[in-house]
């Protein structure tokens, strides 16, 4: 990673011939002991300074100040995180911006975007980086106000199971989908999978909406019946 006059950096990636590994090369205004991440499956290799993830957050902070192995090695082992999450974290560190998938607008593929996001927040959660998850979150809620060809999207049935699969009861963004959605939902924005969704998101979605109702006068059920009647 390279700063260029403007002091802006640019990540750049090694992919080495004989393995999947991927280095993430550091710009030279950081100085100071680097450790290596083995992120994923394919276990890739990313470097980045010790300081700066001690600096920002809780979990790497512990790994590497306590007498642990890692202290030891220098590398931290993510057997179970994807690497361009990791990459958009160690982005987001050096250069104080996230880079989320993207294409153009046209083609703008909302249902990856939150995919991403909510894996990037759960990666955050995970390191216990607060100001990280609060960055996704904006990002979020950027994505939730901004029309896509003319309509707004919300997170779908996938980005939801991550989300309380993947983290805990009262999370921030557990509680960002209820109250949004709560405010905003329809059919339409619910969609077929709304069955798929998780339950517990269900019960709390309902909650919400219940509360929010407003407090209409109450008709006798027995005037009402007819309408429910198979013969009338």
């Amino acid at each position: 990673m390279d700063a260029d006059e403007s002091g802006d950096l640019t990540a750049k990636y090694i992919t080495s011939p004989s393995s999947s590994a991927i280095t993430l090369l550091m710009p030279s205004r950081f100085s100071g002991a680097t450790v290596t991440l083995v992120v994923g499956d394919s276990e890739a290799i990313l470097c980045a300074h010790e300081s700066l993830l001690k600096q920002n957050s809780a979990f790497f902070r512990t790994a590497l100040d306590k007498d642990w192995k890692e202290r030891k090695t220098r590398e931290i082992t993510l057997p179970d995180d994807e690497v361009t999450i990791v990459v958009g974290y160690l982005e987001w560190l050096y250069c104080s911006k996230l880079t989320t998938p993207k294409d153009d607008e046209k083609n703008y593929d909302h249902h990856t975007g939150y995919v991403w996001l909510t894996k990037a927040y759960i990666f955050g959660d995970k390191v216990q980086d607060d100001a990280f998850c609060d960055e996704i979150i904006s990002n979020i809620a950027r994505l939730m106000d901004t029309p896509i060809n003319g309509m707004r999207y919300y997170p779908t049935c996938e980005a939801l199971q991550l989300i309380y699969s993947s983290t805990p009861k009262h999370s921030p963004i557990r509680q960002m989908m209820v109250s949004i959605l709560a405010a905003r939902a329809t059919p339409a924005i619910l969609g077929r999978d709304f069955l798929s969704y998780p339950q517990e998101f269900l019960l709390e979605l309902l909650l919400e909406m219940s509360a929010r109702r407003p407090q209409l006068k109450v008709r006798s059920a027995y005037d009402m019946r007819q309408q429910w009647f198979k013969k009338v």
